[in-house]
């Protein structure tokens, strides 16, 4: 049995805020591929870690 533990998710509110996006922003990210998402009942959630690797990929 796998004894991982679950990480908590981020909504689409929470990156925003993180990120200072706008839903609009956090839409075309997403719809581009660029963000990674998990979708669950409709909703659109994201790991801290696909949000970290988002960032570290804009660094110049």
């Amino acid at each position: 049995m796998n004894t991982r533990k679950l990480e908590p998710l981020l909504t689409v509110r929470d990156v925003g805020y993180l990120l200072r996006l706008t839903r609009q922003t956090l839409a075309k990210l997403i719809t581009s591929g660029q963000l990674h998402t998990i979708k669950i009942n409709g909703s659109y959630r994201f790991s801290a870690d696909d949000v970290e690797k988002y960032v570290r990929g804009c660094r110049q």
